[in-house]
């Protein structure tokens, strides 16, 4: 056959794509459209040897519809409506320039543009046809010119609210928290939100300072930003323990003033029916005083003696250790005796008691019947006795 000759058959090139095809495809390899037989197909010439085929010509390019012209006249316009108004907002904002969320919404309807500039060019490059994506694109596009336009990004977030919402904020005047500076949403029934809201469940007034609660929830002690016990002014920190009783704690104490031991420098409960705590309040039974400052008793039931903390023997000023035990004697004991002066034996170094009439112990006294008199050294009798 001539070099020149033209072998017709299937077409070289792919009529949807651009393909370059095998010989006899049925399909292309790259899209997968049917090689139609009555495609116009590329000639190829065989050529002598030694010979350099000619080149081969490209495919023509598809001739773009009404659709899609229109579709990159409209996109064409957005990005062009797009950059005029990112140029009012920043016109608008002036010296101060944009706040920190307008400039993350910026940065968002940059990335808008590029994909706009993106989906243009894979339209153009043939990769997405205008019918497979059913001949029309909807496309939002803010106005970024008025923060409170209304549009999705700029509505209340309140849930069910339409409304716009306040300058830089993210919901609108009714349900932005009522607290100067703040932009959270309001708490449900309060006017203000929950970093600004009295933490009492109950309460919707605002809490104080630098507290988490309102003046009418929070411990009246100052400088404490507590919640008040239910019951008391003042929170269980600084409430006096006391059951049932209202008033502030006094000092280090844990009890009021009216609850609290009344000796100084001690923090503990009063007991029932005494200003004194178990332990500052005197240990002789139905006495409610406080106890002496080195003892266990008040100064009217200390043992006289000085230096001893015991109680009061009965009837006697003075403790079982220094009274007088000769019954019905209130005196304290002589020396290192059991009896007081009164009634210890005369003689020399005795510490017995006297023996009644007598100035001299059962041991010392004259045995003659009706005698006082103390024995003499050499017997049992006094000198007037002893025959």
């Amino acid at each position: 056959m001539d070099n020149n000759q033209t072998n017709m058959g299937k077409p070289a090139f792919c009529t949807k794509c651009g393909n370059k095809l095998p010989p006899d495809s049925t399909f292309c390899t790259n899209c997968g459209a049917k090689i139609s037989d009555s495609a116009t197909s590329v000639n190829t010439t065989t050529n002598a040897p030694g010979t350099v085929p000619p080149a081969q010509p490209k495919p023509p390019k598809k001739p773009l519809s009404t659709n899609m012209i229109i579709l990159i006249v409209v996109i064409s316009v957005l990005g062009l409506a797009l950059i005029i108004g990112l140029i009012v907002l920043l016109t608008n904002l002036g010296r101060k320039g944009p706040s920190e969320e307008l400039k993350d919404n910026l940065s968002i309807y940059e990335e808008l543009e590029d994909g706009l500039s993106d989906y243009y060019d894979d339209i153009e490059d043939g990769l997405i046809d205008y019918d497979d994506i059913g001949g029309s694109v909807s496309i939002v596009i803010p106005d970024v010119s008025n923060p409170t336009s209304g549009t999705s990004k700029y509505q209340c977030n309140n849930i069910g609210c339409n409304n716009k919402v306040s300058e830089y904020g993210m919901y609108c005047s009714e349900h932005q928290c009522a607290k100067g500076g703040c932009n959270n949403g309001k708490e449900n029934s309060s006017l203000y939100c929950w970093e600004h809201k009295c933490d009492n469940y109950d309460c919707a007034n605002a809490a104080t300072g630098s507290s988490d609660y309102c003046t009418e929830h929070k411990c009246s002690k100052s400088g404490c930003n507590n919640e008040k016990d239910y019951s008391s002014s003042y929170c269980w920190e600084h409430k006096c323990d006391y059951y049932g009783c209202a008033s502030a704690a006094t000092g280090n104490s844990d009890y009021c003033s009216t609850h609290k031991c009344a000796t100084d420098g001690c923090t503990s409960q009063k007991t029932t029916g005494s200003n004194y705590c178990h332990d500052h309040t005197c240990y002789e039974s139905g006495c409610y005083n406080g106890v002496d400052e080195y003892g266990n008793y008040c100064y009217e039931h200390k043992c006289d003696v000085s230096g001893c903390t015991e109680g009061k023997k009965y009837d006697s000023d003075y403790c079982y250790d220094h009274a007088c035990n000769h019954s019905g004697c209130n005196n304290s004991r002589d020396g290192n005796g059991y009896y007081c002066h009164e009634h210890t034996c005369i003689e020399s170094g005795c510490t017995s008691e006297k023996e009644d009439n007598s100035d001299y112990c059962y041991s010392h006294k004259c045995w003659n019947y009706g005698c006082n008199n103390g024995r003499n050294e050499n017997g049992l009798y006094c000198d007037e006795h002893d025959y």
